[in-house]
């Protein structure tokens, strides 16, 4: 990415609360109401004091901050300085939960630390003892977990720092330990954006902006085997990556041509065997239980493509929806761009709404002067359309920050 850069209200039942019964968790209230309730995570990624945004959805996509929200992660976000350096802000997979959901982790990619938070049963965060934990690398941008392991994607930022995929032990109490040998290393100007762990098999991929997808093997201990050779790719900015959930198929996203790529696994050796590249979208992305519907972000545009993926090999368009709120439009080296660009995105639990954060990418462009950081909630349809029936939220963070990453947390399952 460059430089930096509802459905109908549903009428709640009123729950009466005793003050004997003042500590009902938030989660209690919710399943009280209508038996479902989720937290959405958004990461500010504030330069200053990096946090997390925590709202309930009862199931309606009418969000609600929870009490002591936002949660400090004890570092820092990227300043701008570091967003006009190497394609900083092109990430996904910025916070996750952990596999066994105890946990919520985080990149503060300005301090070069992963935090770590207690998921607690109402939804809000306490910080692990230790956290944060230093990212093995400089500008952590991504995470994903496989077994006990974190894999955390190290962008670098200078010709002098290498970036790298390296490898922590999850451990009981939420902290981090380092894995000896579990580190590779890539190209200095390589911009590594995403780590993605397959669903089913021993292998690791990494996205790259400078024009790589990057395989390994990921053996017992944590530690990374390297895979021979690169796959093809039909342009030169790799970023977002997602698999698809019952078949060995990789989708890739390349937002400045505006394609989606699409790769066989091989499960034999994991490696990746180019299919096709589809116009429409092209950043990060997300997919739905059921592997028939795609949903890819286009920044650019800030915009959200909806693909028929029924065959998940050969990916049809199937809508577009244009974002609510995008600013003003603006030029960057005679090129227009909407002041609010579309960054993150999650699938609610019931996949019923999709949760979209949009930055303000004109910080210092032109005399705009509006915060255009919002969330979008959008409602899909029952053909998996999206339309955005209600106003975007904005989000409690300055102009000038970029927030980036977006989680959603079932508290039904518990």
């Amino acid at each position: 990415m460059k430089r930096i850069s509802l459905t109908a209200l549903v009428v709640l039942s009123t729950v009466v609360f005793l003050a004997s019964c003042s500590k009902t968790s938030v989660k209690t209230q919710s399943l009280l109401s209508n038996g479902f309730a989720e937290i959405v995570y958004v990461q500010t990624n504030d330069p200053v004091q990096n946090a997390i945004i925590a709202y309930q959805n009862n199931g309606d996509g009418q969000l609600q901050q929870l009490p002591g929200s936002p949660f400090l992660t004890g570092g820092k976000g990227i300043d701008h300085d570091s967003i006009r350096v190497i394609y900083s802000n092109a990430s996904d997979n910025e916070i996750i939960i952990s596999n066994d959901r105890r946990f919520l982790l985080a990149v503060n990619s300005g301090s070069n630390t992963i935090a770590v938070f207690n998921i607690n049963s109402d939804g809000t965060l306490s910080t692990v003892p230790g956290s944060p934990f230093p990212s093995g690398g400089v500008l952590p941008v991504s995470l994903a977990h496989w077994q006990q392991y974190i894999y955390v994607a190290n962008k670098g930022r200078t010709s002098n720092q290498t970036p790298n995929f390296i490898a922590f032990r999850l451990e009981g109490d939420g902290s981090l330990s380092p894995v000896p040998g579990a580190r590779a290393d890539l190209p200095t100007s390589s911009s590594p954006c995403q780590v993605l762990v397959s669903r089913n098999l021993p292998f690791l991929f990494g996205s790259e902006f400078t024009n790589n997808i990057s395989d390994y093997t990921m053996n017992s201990n944590g530690s990374l085997g390297s895979l021979p050779g690169n796959p093809n790719v039909p342009a030169a900015d790799v970023q977002g990556l997602c698999q698809h959930p019952s078949q060995n198929i990789l989708y890739a996203g390349f937002p400045q041509e505006g394609v989606t790529g699409v790769y066989e696994i091989i499960p034999t050796t994991g490696a990746l065997t180019f299919k096709t590249s589809v116009s429409g979208a092209g950043a990060n992305m997300r997919i739905n239980n059921g592997g028939s519907l795609l949903y890819v972000l286009n920044p650019y545009k800030n915009a959200v493509s909806v693909f028929n993926t029924s065959d998940a090999s050969s990916p049809s368009v199937l809508a577009k929806l244009t974002l609510k709120n995008p600013g003003v439009i603006y030029r960057n080296h005679a090129n227009p761009y909407p002041s609010s660009e579309c960054a993150s995105l999650s699938l609610s639990s019931n996949e019923q709404f999709l949760f979209v954060v949009s930055q303000n990418t004109n910080w210092g462009y032109s005399p705009d002067t509006a915060n255009n950081n919002w969330l979008h909630i959008l409602a899909v349809q029952g053909d998996g359309t999206l339309t955005e029936p209600g106003e975007p939220m904005q989000l409690p963070v300055g102009r000038a920050v970029f927030p980036r990453g977006v989680a959603v947390y079932n508290m039904s399952y518990n």
